[in-house]
């Protein structure tokens, strides 16, 4: 369980944000995936100018596998071409590698599919569509009823079948830059089996989707075509993800943790135009968007903060300190960070309830 959401801002800028739960079953979770991964060699964006990301949901190996695959023969296409000709080579749009990354993730279906038959009926997927198997040069044809509707039922995933769910429920966004096209956002589903463009500003995918693509419809929603089509603040549009991200971990189970955030800037030299905010100053980008939605930072402090930490690079303790400078009422952004609910707390007929906390700010 997981939200993944990648949003356009102009012909050469985007953004991606994730958080890091992972589930396991119906009564634990960790914080430990790495969802949004690089999915360009250096070296093969120094040579075509693209760039791009691959974001998972799902079973977390499954994703890393489509990555490494989807990587490692992008970057020996590059390498078997001497001398280098972006004409030549087979990846030119991020189309080609939305596509491609949609082939290895199939690929990767299959695979794990085969490995789930083999593990209960000694038999693949080849071996189950011509009826029969081999085994120690004894052929033994595959005829039993009950044998054949289970592996339908794995293959086909008919009625959800739970067995493989781990399987089929995996979805993907690749988003990135290309210098023809710009920056574009795929969706690629097991699920649906399908790899299609996204045609709006954003893409939303993961057990969050619904409540981030609210969050992300109501941004959209107020600005005018001429404005959706060209120029989306980047600063405004990080903020965006980084609510919808809020509102997910907030009312989401399968969602938490520190978030990662990914910039994209088609602009910027080969070692640039991939930027990761992660660990603490993605939380602090998280709880300054926060405290910005509660009023208790302006509105133009918060925009600036989330410019300076995640555009500018300013060093983390740098932007806390200021974060809580600029607060309206330190110790109210203190409690409402930590979980406390403030309108208890402060709208008791104009008067503070009493605690046992009397703390500072952050």
């Amino acid at each position: 369980m997981t939200v993944v959401s990648a949003m356009k801002f102009n012909f050469h800028q985007g953004a991606l944000v994730c958080d890091e739960q992972t589930t396991f079953g119906d009564n634990r979770y960790a914080y430990l995936s790495d969802k949004i991964k690089p999915l360009i060699p250096p070296e093969v964006t120094e040579r075509t100018g693209m760039v791009a990301a691959y974001g998972g949901s799902g079973t977390q190996s499954v994703a890393a596998e489509v990555v490494k695959k989807t990587y490692g023969e992008m970057l020996q296409a590059a390498e078997d071409i001497k001398p280098f000709s972006h004409k030549s080579y087979m990846f030119r749009t991020i189309e080609d590698v939305a596509r491609f990354s949609m082939k290895k993730l199939l690929e990767v279906k299959h695979h794990h599919l085969n490995d789930k038959l083999y593990s209960n009926f000694h038999f693949n997927m080849d071996d189950f569509n011509r009826g029969y198997y081999e085994l120690d040069g004894e052929r033994y044809d595959i005829k039993q009823d009950n044998v054949i509707e289970k592996a339908t039922e794995y293959i086909t995933w008919k009625d959800y079948q739970p067995d493989v769910d781990s399987i089929f429920k995996n979805r993907a966004i690749v988003a990135g830059f290309d210098p023809t096209s710009g920056f574009e956002i795929y969706s690629l589903s097991l699920m649906d089996n399908e790899c299609f463009f996204s045609g709006g500003l954003y893409e939303s995918i993961g057990s969050g989707a619904d409540i981030a693509s609210i969050s992300l419809n109501d941004f959209i929603n107020t600005k005018v075509l001429s404005i959706r089509r060209t120029k989306i603040d980047p600063t405004e549009g990080v903020v965006e993800l980084i609510r919808a991200t809020n509102a997910c971990a907030r009312r989401n189970y399968g969602v938490g943790g520190y978030f990662n955030i990914v910039l994209i800037d088609g602009r910027k030299s080969p070692e640039k135009a991939y930027t990761e905010i992660m660990d603490h100053s993605a939380r602090l980008a998280s709880e300054i968007v926060f405290a910005g939605g509660y009023e208790l930072i302006d509105h133009n402090d918060m925009m600036t903060l989330i410019n300076k930490l995640v555009f500018k690079g300013v060093p983390f303790a740098d932007v806390d300190s200021e974060f809580c400078k600029m607060a309206k009422d330190t110790k109210k952004l203190s409690l409402l960070l930590r979980g406390y609910k403030l309108e208890r707390l402060f709208n008791n007929n104009g008067k503070d309830e009493k605690t046992d906390e009397d703390s500072g700010c952050c």
